[in-house]
């Protein structure tokens, strides 16, 4: 029993330091921007884009019954309703430099459009002649979409439209643009592989029609039908439908995976975590990705991930969301990522996730912003310390209760040395753990309190801590 109190004393602290989460996410926050007062049906939100500073999506609008384009500035309060005049519904889609996209409806049907910050701000992208439009991306002065069944690509204005719809395509859309790159799909007739049947192939523009490159992986995949949905930085990100065989599907099932390129249909990796039945990306950004992924058959799981680049990298961000989010049963719940900005150390993630106190959806903001060294490495102790307790590396030394009792004490040293650092006393820390040391060092006098095989690595530990902190002011 008093070894469970030990460990119990070492995962308060670390949820302090971590918000609530494990160590291997310190550093992270989550923020619902879903509005307050929006409780009438059907009332959800979700977020689709963010970049620097700020996120865009759509809220309920008056009575709940359609959505309205909503901006944020990482805070719930700071929503900024974007719905033009004389539109029933919009939605944005995505931010970039202080400008916003996505449509709105009017009586003559879906317009894309653009702002920049406010509903007045409305710049009308649909094309002179009619039909409907829609944008989904936008980077610098350059915004993509969809007009009349193509894609497009515009410089701010509804005549600067460029049609980008590849020879021999039935339709087409672009998705999202970094600099001179666009991204999305085409609807192509596959006569290699399918006898003439119309799929799906994502694919890359720098421009212009002309410049289409077709990402369609290669074989074994090259039948199926694969989406780009984000760029940046060299990298797209979508999925492709892949064949899968296992013991459950010895004749092979298609499978949607969350998918990476670099420019080329070769360069194509199966984002797919372990154990996942589908997987979409959706986001990338300084060399991160995000998405989620399906673990069960039914539809019924879907977890918000965050990758680096190979499939075995995936984080769940899921695992972050505050108890609303998580239903009993593990793995459980609903979360989507669709958008990631890495800037200067910082990552911030948007998406929505269903709180099932109140049985909706809710855009949300994930934040990750560098924690100071001292709180990493007193993570690190705590973690340490509890796993060797757990595992019998780490005792306490003497006879029955009186070896429970020394464990604890050096426990309780740590917990405090840990809580000081959090209030930034660096001076009491210090204290904390120089006394802390000096039980587990293997020195005497003072005797040591504890023993084993994790005790010389404990000691090490925080005699790294203590030099970190003779450094702080």
């Amino acid at each position: 029993m008093k070894k469970l109190i030990a460990v119990y004393a070492v995962t308060v602290v670390l949820a302090l330091l971590c918000l609530g989460g494990s160590p291997a996410f310190a550093g992270w926050t989550v923020v619902s921007l879903h509005p307050a007062g929006a409780d009438w049906w059907p009332d959800n939100s979700s977020a689709s884009g963010v970049s620097g500073g700020q996120q865009v999506g759509g809220t309920p609008g008056p009575g709940g019954v359609y959505p309205h384009a909503s901006l944020w500035s990482g805070t719930a309060a700071s929503r900024v309703d974007l719905n033009p005049v004389g539109a029933s519904r919009s939605y944005a889609s995505g931010v970039s430099g202080g400008h916003q996209v996505g449509y709105a409806s009017f009586a003559s049907g879906y317009h894309a459009g653009l702002w920049s910050g406010t509903a007045a701000s409305w710049v009308d992208l649909n094309p002179a002649g009619g039909g409907e439009s829609f944008a989904y991306g936008v980077s610098g002065s350059q915004q993509v979409g969809v007009a009349n069944g193509h894609a497009a690509l515009w410089s701010g204005t509804a005549a600067s439209r460029v049609d980008l719809h590849p020879p021999d395509s039935t339709s087409s859309c672009a998705t999202a643009v970094s600099g001179s790159q666009q991204v999305g799909y085409a609807n192509v007739y596959d006569m290699a592989h399918t006898g003439g049947y119309v799929r799906t192939h994502a694919g890359l523009w720098s421009g212009t029609a002309a410049s289409w490159v077709d990402l369609s992986p290669v074989e074994p995949t090259s039948s199926l039908s694969s989406s780009a949905y984000g760029v940046s930085g060299g990298q797209q990100v979508g999925f492709a439908n892949v064949y899968v065989y296992d013991e459950a599907h010895p004749g092979g099932v298609v499978r949607s995976h969350a998918s990476l390129w670099s420019g080329t249909a070769a360069s194509w990796v199966d984002l797919n975590p372990p154990g996942a039945q589908y997987s979409y990306a959706y986001g990338v950004s300084g060399g991160l990705q995000v998405g989620y992924a399906r673990f069960d058959e039914m539809y019924t799981v879907t977890r918000a991930i965050l990758w680096s680049g190979t499939a075995a990298s995936w984080v769940d961000l899921h695992a972050l969301l505050p108890a609303a989010f998580q239903p009993a049963g593990a793995p459980g719940g609903q979360s989507q990522a669709a958008s990631i900005d890495v800037s200067a150390g910082e990552i911030w993630v948007v998406g929505w996730a269903y709180n099932s106190s109140t049985n909706r959806n809710e855009a949300i903001l994930w934040h990750y912003a560098p924690v100071s060294a001292p709180v990493e490495q007193i993570q690190m102790i705590l973690e340490f310390t509890e796993n060797s307790v757990a595992d019998e590396t780490l005792v306490g030394v003497g006879p029955g209760k009186s070896a429970d009792n020394k464990l604890r004490a050096l426990v309780n040293m740590l917990e405090f040395a840990g809580y000081s650092i959090v209030l930034e006393d660096y001076d009491m820390a210090w204290d904390q753990l120089t006394a802390a040391l000096a039980k587990c060092d293997g020195q005497s006098p003072p005797p040591d309190f504890v023993e084993g095989d994790a005790t010389g690595d404990l000691a090490t530990m925080i005699q790294e801590l203590m030099t970190e902190l003779w450094e702080m002011p």
